[in-house]
Parts: structure tokens; C-alpha cells; sequence
């Protein structure tokens, strides 16, 4: 990803990770590779769902 996207405020009614997912989500990136088609929600250039998965992806350099 080279853009910088930020967070939809209606983002935030979702549960959040747990740290443990996050740390796991970071660890399949890096050893599988991020697939483009995963489900990053995107409504008016702000991401909608997705936010730990675009983040996830963003710290391993993706």
C-alpha cells in the first residue's frame, strides 16, 4: 500500500483487536505476504473495516 489512509470515524464501533490478534495478523504478513484482495473497506479514501489489517500491513512495510 502507498497511500496513507486514516481511520472512518464510524470505525470505531467495531471491537477493537486484541493484542494477541494484532501480533498474530503482523506474523502472517510478514511470513505470507499481504493479499491485496483482503477485506480493507474503504468509504469516501477512509478506511471503514479493515483498520487492523491496513495497519498490520503498513508496520510490515506493505
Amino acid at each position: 500500500m502507498n497511500q496513507t489512509l486514516t481511520r472512518h470515524p464510524m470505525n470505531v464501533v467495531l471491537p477493537p483487536q486484541t493484542a494477541a490478534d494484532y501480533e498474530s495478523l503482523k506474523r502472517s504478513i510478514r511470513e505470507h505476504g499481504y493479499w491485496p484482495g483482503s477485506h480493507i473497506e474503504l468509504h469516501k479514501g477512509m478506511v471503514l473495516d479493515g483498520w487492523g489489517r491496513y495497519c498490520a500491513a503498513r508496520s510490515c512495510g506493505r
